[in-house]
């Protein structure tokens, strides 16, 4: 069984324009070992108007220690 998680920023008591999606999260777990479950996620959420702060591409840049690092993490920089 693979194991994720993901969270998801609820606003409280405040008014949210329309154009502001009602939900965000963050996306995070192993992109090495579960990449396709969290694109799935991705779509899913994405398509159920959850706005997805991060990540916004799923680019491996490098692996450092066995952790996949994606472009767009500031870790990635640090990549060979």
């Amino acid at each position: 069984m693979h194991y994720f998680w993901y969270s998801v920023f609820i606003p409280a008591m405040r008014h949210i324009p329309e154009t502001q999606p009602p939900y965000r999260c963050v996306l995070h777990g192993s992109f090495r070992k579960h990449m396709d479950e969290l694109k799935r996620v991705h779509a899913v959420f994405t398509a159920a108007g959850i706005e997805v702060l991060t990540p916004t591409s799923f680019e491996i840049a490098c692996e450092v220690n066995g952790f996949a690092q994606l472009r767009e993490n500031k870790k990635a920089y640090f990549c060979g």
